[in-house]
């Protein structure tokens, strides 16, 4: 999970988890596929800048607690170029 308190974000969980260029600078672009981007189980596209070792990604919210400052989605599918 990703706590929003800590030194590397400040200010409060973007309204919807479709404004990813909020909170992550790499991000080129980001479509909600499945869901309204306000509640668990949103699945989203997210596109990277060019450079990184991604093309794109799929992410579910799973964790969405504005009162605590906590986030958690899990990657679940896209466009990697990562090896194990």
């Amino acid at each position: 999970m990703l706590d929003l308190n800590s030194n590397q974000l400040s200010g409060p969980i973007p309204p919807r988890i479709v404004r990813a260029t909020t909170y992550k600078h790499f991000v080129k672009s980001c479509h909600v596929l499945v869901g309204d981007g306000n509640n668990i189980r949103t699945l989203r596209e997210v596109r990277v800048v060019f450079g990184l070792p991604a093309a794109t990604s799929m992410e579910c919210l799973e964790v969405l607690d504005e009162e605590s400052h906590v986030l958690s989605f899990q990657i679940v599918g896209g466009e990697h170029r990562l090896t194990n």
